[in-house]
């Protein structure tokens, strides 16, 4: 419920651009579908949106991703849904 309720706090105030630290975890299923939905409707309204996660199964809801290694970038480019998109 927490988590949700920083969410909800942060999406109060209309911002263009969010950052999300694994704004899913410790959620339960649903609870982390719910976020994931209004993540995308925010994309959709044109927000940008920053996210770390160490959940892989995140990456499908970016165009982009990088993946950092003991503080170093290690790889940047398109995740999956982009590449099929081009």
């Amino acid at each position: 419920m927490r988590q949700r309720l920083i969410i909800a706090m942060a999406m109060i105030a209309d911002p263009e651009l969010y950052f999300l630290d694994e704004p899913t975890s410790g959620l339960d299923v649903i609870s982390a579908r719910l976020i994931k939905d209004v993540i995308r409707e925010e994309k959709k309204a044109g927000k940008t949106i920053s996210l770390t996660t160490h959940n892989m199964n995140e990456s499908e809801l970016w165009k982009r991703i990088g993946i950092i290694r003991e503080g170093e970038a290690h790889s940047d480019g398109h995740s999956g849904e982009a590449q099929a998109a081009r």
